[in-house]
């Protein structure tokens, strides 16, 4: 007989045999393209047939194999269809590839005839994602590159570069997938400076991109450049770069996942070369989770230099997505055997692709449903795919390129861009972002034109001061450059006269001066001429008058209220006093009434005079109130405190309310002209107005085309009323008899400096701007707009406003707010709530009066003699007979001790 023990192996020897005869052995084929991503893709398929072998528990069932071949070169698409023919005619479920778009687009023709599914790394041209039905039996692995597109245009935006070059390779991957980046370019008005293209050869060291990066340097003078190609090419692309100097200090480049997912574009043995350190890129994120360390764990132990591999970015993107790819395709058919799905092998002639008798594989598409419906853990992300059989995962990796390989430095989710910049370091080895040429200031001396023009350029002992000069100063600090500034000759603005421009325009014309800087402003006619950069300061038109101080009323006090509001107040005052009065009468708890209505009449001894709030006692009550001075006495009845209560709070709104506009009025002086608008100005004769000769104010009114400017520039014309410039138009306004129209910001200085003569007058109208004048298509001017706009948000500008414009004349503008009287119907809400008062007062006056006669009933019912019994109303008739009695003998304020009745 058997031992037990041998029993025991004998079942186990039965079960390993039925196990291997249940788990069926898939297929798969790998296509690579050069020997590199061969190596490197064969040893993550290899690595992931394995792990998945051995896990029975979630593949049960599943036993993988696979075949896999290569090109000789990154791109050979006619050897790429060669080795799809071989792999199929071997039976295979499913391709792992190939690794490039255009590879991706030569093999999936036969592979969709077939209904053989493919799962693709890296098919990320957009026109592969366009919808599901063009390419349905394609899995792509990596997000479009439309995304990428996106990121680029993040990560640029981030260091504000504005204008760049675009180099990228001759195929379906370098052309489609920038597409997406230029739109956006376009929509934000960067400037593309050239796009240079370079044709892939089958080795990557053939190919030829000296002229390419000749024009982008010298012709279009970039210095931020796009590089999108794989990594091969990129090699050679910045190894040429290198020689003509265009990778150190300076200069930036910017790669794509091309670049930074796949192997080729340094010798993984060795240090990454000086001339590459600082080169950025994006990059598909990749997790940092458990899974994803286990797998950087044996893949280092796997490695030919694991010192190399210090974390996710050592390792290229190429190595995750076909492990990833490998899992996808594993975790479907462990979903066909969980389901009962037995799929029949494909069986095809060896010569498939030279035959047209083959039939599609029946099972294809039940294997690519469960593909797309697949989903389980990733070395990468979770493996998941939308209806568009992309990936749902579109996070990328900002990665900096160091000694020892990519670093991390940030995060694109969600469309928002996240940069550690403390951890970049560019090209030449330093952290200063690098800018474009034509916005590179250093070491270049600049001829600066200007006009004095107070509070903005002022110039005194040879030394120039002011608005701008302070701008000027802080913009070298900011752009390390130096200048020369000199004075306009002529002393104008710039104005087009006897066939030529004069004054600074004429100076940035004719090449005599790279910029201007002074309060130029900014109009059509000059910006046919010159540049100018964005607005510092913005403004408009306004008109300067002398003050006209009026007569001196000697009842001026009396003005902030009109004539029926003073009357209102004034009855107010008198209906209020008497109120009260007659609340202390009426009240069993006022003063009177307490004495008047006690039981013993010849009791005297509560009686106080000098509490007793009588006729005359509670019309001075109302009138301290007013004036918000302490009364001698104040009410004790509830009715009386209420009306007292209402009338406090009236007055309080009074009183604000006069004072305030008092001091409106005597602060806003009124002149007797009656100007306080353009429309008024114009529409006089007898005050002559004009600006100065051959500037922008004269030619926005010459040009308007309102029928009030064009008659106003007919005005100034045939009086010849026009300044010289500012100091002569201010001056003629100071002797009378003139108004000067000028931009407002200068006139507003000169209204509020001594001697204090002189006022602004109605709103802004002529909006415009201050700005830079450049010379016309000067390179500076995206640099200038970029550091004025900086000094704007950081509120530089507002700084200098506050110094230049503040003063010590107060506030004439009549565009301010209005000091007109203030009326009864403006304050009538607060007479309102003062009758509101006076109805709550007699309602509660009726009702103390009504329960302290019902209380006098019920003490005459408990009296001993029932002949003294009385009713409430007969209660009510006495208390008010002998309060009314009392009334008319106590008016007096002389009066002490009346007996009562």
């Amino acid at each position: 007989m058997l031992r037990q023990r041998d029993k025991a192996l004998i079942f186990l020897c039965i079960f390993s045999f039925v196990s291997c005869c249940y788990s069926r052995k898939y297929l798969i084929g790998a296509l690579f393209g050069d020997e590199e991503s061969m190596e490197t893709g064969q040893r993550a398929v290899e690595m992931a047939i394995q792990r998945i072998n051995r896990n029975k528990k979630r593949f049960e069932g599943v036993q993988l194999e696979y075949i896999a071949n290569g090109t000789s070169g990154v791109i050979d698409t006619f050897k790429d269809m060669r080795n799809a023919c071989y792999q199929l005619s071997q039976g295979i479920y499913a391709f792992i590839g190939p690794i490039s778009s255009s590879s991706v687009k030569a093999v999936y023709p036969i592979a969709d005839r077939l209904h053989i599914p493919i799962i693709a790394p890296f098919a990320t041209d957009p026109t592969l994602s366009l919808d599901n039905k063009t390419f349905p039996y394609l899995i792509k692995m990596s997000a479009s590159d439309s995304v990428q597109g996106k990121v680029l245009a993040a990560l640029v935006d981030h260091f504000q570069w504005t204008r760049l070059a675009i180099v990228t390779s001759l195929s379906d991957y370098g052309i489609n997938g920038i597409q997406e980046f230029q739109k956006i370019a376009l929509v934000k008005q960067w400037s593309i400076a050239t796009i240079e293209q370079f044709l892939p050869t089958a080795n990557a060291a053939n190919i030829r991109v000296h002229e390419q990066l000749l024009r982008i340097r010298d012709d279009k003078m970039a210095r931020i450049i796009i590089l999108n190609c794989l990594a091969p090419y990129a090699k050679y692309v910045l190894l040429e770069a290198e020689r003509l100097g265009m990778t150190g200090q300076g200069w930036a480049w910017v790669v794509t996942d091309g670049v930074t997912a796949m192997d080729g574009l340094y010798d993984s043995d060795k240090s990454v070369p000086s001339h590459l350190q600082g080169l950025l890129g994006t990059r598909p994120a990749i997790s940092n989770d458990s899974i994803t360390q286990d797998f950087i764990k044996r893949w280092k132990k796997a490695s030919k230099y694991p010192r190399s591999i210090k974390g996710p970015e050592s390792i290229e993107g190429l190595v995750y997505r076909t492990y990833d790819s490998v899992f996808t395709l594993a975790y479907a058919l462990a979903d066909c055997k969980d389901e009962g799905v037995d799929l029949i092998p494909p069986m095809f002639p060896k010569k498939i692709c030279s035959t047209s008798e083959a039939e599609p594989w029946a099972d294809g598409e039940e294997l690519l449903n469960k593909i797309r419906k697949s989903s389980g853990e990733g070395v990468m992300n979770y493996l998941n795919f939308t209806t568009m059989n992309t990936p749902w995962s579109t996070d990328f990796d900002i990665v900096l390129l160091e000694k020892k390989g990519f670093k991390k430095v940030g995060l694109w989710s969600n469309d928002e861009l996240t940069i550690d910049e403390s951890q970049i370091v560019f090209m030449g080895n330093t952290t200063k972002v690098p800018v474009d040429v034509s916005l590179d200031l250093s070491n270049v001396t600049l001829k600066v034109t200007t006009i004095v023009e107070r509070p903005f350029v002022m110039y005194e002992d040879g030394v120039f001061s002011g608005f701008c000069i302070d701008l000027l100063t802080r913009l070298q600090e900011r752009m390390n450059f130096t200048y020369e500034i000199e004075l306009v000759p002529d002393a104008t603005y710039g104005a087009f006269e006897n066939g030529k421009w004069i004054g600074m325009v004429g100076e940035l014309v004719y090449g005599r001066a790279d910029i201007a800087v002074a309060p130029f402003t900014i109009s059509y006619e000059r910006q046919q001429v010159i540049d100018f950069t964005k607005p510092y300061l913005d403004l408009g038109l306004t008109f300067l008058m002398k003050i006209e101080y009026p007569e001196v009323e000697l009842f001026a006090f009396l003005l902030p209220f009109d004539s029926l509001l003073w009357t209102t107040v004034i009855a107010a005052t008198l209906m209020v006093g008497i109120i009260i009065s007659i609340c202390s009468y009426l009240s069993p708890h006022g003063y009177y009434g307490a004495y008047l209505t006690r039981s013993d009449p010849d009791d005297m001894s509560d009686y106080d005079n000098r509490n007793a709030l009588n006729m005359y006692q509670s019309l001075w009550f109302s009138y301290a109130s007013l004036v918000q001075q302490g009364a001698d006495s104040q009410s004790r009845s509830p009715p009386g405190r209420v009306v007292a209560g209402c009338w406090w709070i009236a007055v309080t709104i009074i009183i604000s309310t006069y004072t305030a506009n008092l001091a409106a009025f005597f602060t806003v002086s009124r002149m007797d002209t009656g100007i306080g608008s353009i429309d008024d100005l114009a529409e006089q004769s007898e005050i002559k107005y004009g600006t100065i000769r051959n500037s922008q104010p004269q030619s926005y009114f010459q040009s308007a085309k309102l029928e009030l400017f064009q008659d106003m520039a007919d005005f100034m014309r045939q009086h010849n009323t026009f300044a010289e410039n500012s100091n002569d138009g201010i001056a003629r306004v100071r002797k009378g008899n003139y108004s000067f129209i000028w931009d407002s910001s200068v006139l507003d200085y000169v209204a509020n400096q001594e001697p204090c003569d002189v006022m602004t007058v109605g709103g802004l109208f002529g909006k415009l701007g201050y700005g830079l004048g450049l010379p016309k298509s000067s390179r500076f001017k995206v640099r200038f707009e970029r550091e004025i706009l900086r000094l704007r948000q950081e509120g530089f500008i507002d700084e200098l406003t506050e110094k230049y414009f503040g003063g010590v004349c107060p506030s004439r503008s009549t565009s301010g707010t209005s000091s007109s009287k203030m009326n009864f119907v403006m304050m009538a809400g607060v007479f309102y709530v003062m009758y509101i008062g006076f109805v709550i007062a007699v309602f509660a006056l009726i009702l103390e009066c009504v329960c302290a006669s019902y209380k006098d009933s019920k003490a005459s019912l408990r009296s001993r003699d029932r002949m003294q019994y009385i009713s409430t109303y007969e209660a009510l008739q006495i208390r008010f007979s002998r309060t009314v009695q009392q009334m008319f003998s106590r008016c007096s304020p002389h009066h002490h001790s009346d007996t009562v009745m």
